[in-house]
């Protein structure tokens, strides 16, 4: 293999992780955990965690949706068409990132801390299969972001708030209804029929934005 192929490869395996948003909620999470009372190693640690839990539901998703999404010709996912020989590799890093996460959160932290991380992992990759074309794709958001508090703070280690707690899992319902909008109709193509999708766009903007309310409230 020349080194030019294997950058490229490795630009398409960091492509398909969803780089950005998970940048986003590690940063975010690392901010989380230094206002909670964390020292500088408590904040990397939750980083970690979370960073690599990240990894390995991004790559997931883009491993098992790889026939969708060459089906629809998705520019945008690197396994679509730019490397569509790519699936094992992904799949392969995202059962590393999975491994690594679980091993780093059991061994460095609290039972409770730890067994929230793991529950938010198995969660969001219940949401990549089988749950994204149910009428229960929103359950695994709804659990998976409450998990990122409950798991914070139990590290600290201190007792979650529940209104914490429910902001997190609203949130967490609304981003799913929201985000998923602008590809309803790429959904469609593919027989995707998640919740947003039975919803349609309107009342599925309309559940988020519930949500979105429910979540200010609790936090109120």
């Amino acid at each position: 293999m020349s080194r030019g192929s294997a950058v490229r490869r490795a630009s398409a395996l960091l492509r398909c992780c969803h780089p950005a948003p998970v940048a986003a909620v590690t940063i975010l999470s690392g901010l989380i955990a230094y206002a909670v009372g964390h020292h500088t190693s408590g904040v990397f640690l939750v980083a970690g965690v979370i960073g690599t839990s990240q990894l390995a539901v991004g790559w997931a998703n883009d491993a098992i949706d790889a026939d969708r999404d060459r089906a629809v010709r998705r520019a945008d996912k690197p396994l679509a068409l730019e490397w569509p020989q790519g699936r094992p590799w992904v799949a392969t890093a995202a059962l590393l990132a999975s491994l690594a996460m679980i091993t780093l959160a059991v061994v460095a932290t609290r039972p409770l801390a730890a067994g929230a991380a793991v529950a938010g992992l198995v969660s969001a990759q219940l949401y990549n299969w089988p749950l994204k074309g149910t009428v229960f794709s929103i359950v695994p958001y709804l659990v998976s972001f409450a998990a990122i508090p409950t798991f914070i703070i139990a590290a600290v280690p201190a007792s979650p708030p529940g209104h914490l707690v429910v902001a997190a899992a609203c949130f967490g319902g609304a981003a799913h209804l929201l985000n998923a909008v602008p590809d309803l109709a790429m959904d469609d193509a593919t027989g995707v029929r998640g919740l947003p999708q039975r919803l349609g766009a309107s009342r599925a903007r309309a559940g988020g934005a519930i949500l979105t309310g429910l979540a200010v409230f609790a936090l109120l």
